[in-house]
């Protein structure tokens, strides 16, 4: 089923040194699902920054796939 955990955030904050933090990080999280909201680490304009996304696949038959 493809689930994971999120643990050591604070200790992943410190490492990445991220710019801007756009996802909630407050707490560690067990058994995150696809289709949750997850927090991911991005280049924008030079920095990194922490912002949410949804974690999981589109299939290439779904009407929300890419053209």
């Amino acid at each position: 089923c493809a689930r994971f955990t999120i643990r050591k955030v604070q200790a992943i904050i410190k490492e990445l040194q991220p710019h801007v933090v756009e996802a909630d990080i407050s707490r560690s999280r067990f058994n995150v699902a696809p289709t949750q909201n997850v927090p991911a680490c991005l280049i924008r304009d030079d920095h990194r920054v922490i912002m949410d996304l949804q974690w999981g696949l589109v299939q290439s038959c779904s009407a929300q796939g890419l053209p």
